[in-house]
């Protein structure tokens, strides 16, 4: 998992709000996208299974506090192409209770499809716990480039659209889309990235993706100047003979000039250098 994913569900998950109804609404988007049901000796359990230690800690703490159930915990380690463990939370007893008063179940203990209803009509404060809660579960975030985004992998269609049209309900501008086989919330917008996790309450990611889009700004202006003087130095002593072969007065020109020590001092130098006898239509350069 990448070192900036980490930090932001670090910051996450040591926020902890003092509303019972933003618990709610964020262990239960975590139970959805990251947990299942399973049939274990005839009774329903919630499982959940989650790449963040923390964050598996504070599903345990908030199963305990709010609902009053017990919890067990395992560890999967790294097999395949999975280069990074597993956090298992299981709830055995009173897991259909769990399932349906988290949402998991309907009224007639079907699953449903995307989120449940308590959490697609949560009031404005709720909101933000909702996306915190899914990030938290399966999101991630890279850094700042052309491929930089927040991905939340969903477990239906139907959730990715749920999580579309609560980000609209706060400003944030997402997609949903199907990648590699799996159901995608993406967040590619920089302004909206900044925006999202100020709302999901990570002020320090937001200071830290700053500072690294700005680095990369800087970083691609340089390159953009690079590539823009690297065919004007190789240019400049054709550009000489081009634009007057046959002139007698002196035109001093640097035998430095080269695609490392060329620089733009050197070129206005050079150019205003250049014979005052000479015309416009001189300065054509055909191919």
């Amino acid at each position: 998992m990448h070192s900036l994913t980490i930090a932001v569900k670090d910051e996450l998950v040591s926020a902890v709000s003092d509303l019972t109804s933003q618990r709610v609404a964020e262990l239960s988007t975590i139970l959805r996208f990251a947990g299942g049901l399973h049939v274990i000796g005839g009774n329903i359990a919630v499982e959940v299974e989650l790449d963040h230690l923390e964050t598996a800690k504070r599903v345990r703490l908030d199963i305990r506090d709010i609902f009053g159930m017990a919890t067990d915990a395992a560890v999967m380690q790294p097999s395949g192409n999975r280069t990074y463990p597993l956090y298992v939370v299981r709830v055995r007893q009173g897991g259909e209770t769990l399932a349906r008063q988290t949402g998991l179940l309907d009224s007639k203990k079907r699953p449903v499809r995307g989120l449940p209803n308590k959490l697609t009509t949560s009031p404005m404060g709720d909101l933000a716990a909702i996306w915190r809660g899914a990030f938290l579960a399966t999101g991630s975030i890279s850094e700042p480039g052309r491929s930089a985004a927040i991905e939340i992998v969903a477990p239906t269609g139907e959730a990715a659209m749920a999580m579309v049209g609560i980000g609209a309900r706060i400003g944030i501008a997402s997609k949903a889309r199907e990648v590699r086989m799996a159901h995608r919330i993406m967040v590619r917008d920089g302004e909206a990235i900044s925006e999202l996790l100020t709302t999901m309450g990570a002020p320090g990611a937001v200071a830290e993706w700053e500072k690294l889009r700005e680095r990369r700004e800087v970083r691609a202006t340089a390159n953009r100047l690079v590539n823009l003087m690297m065919p004007t130095c190789d240019a400049l002593p054709k550009l000489r003979l081009l634009l007057a072969p046959e002139s007698s007065e002196p035109w001093s020109f640097s035998a430095r000039t080269s695609r490392s020590t060329c620089s733009m001092r050197e070129i206005f130098a050079w150019v205003s250098a250049m014979p005052a006898s000479m015309s416009s239509d001189t300065m054509l350069i055909h191919p």
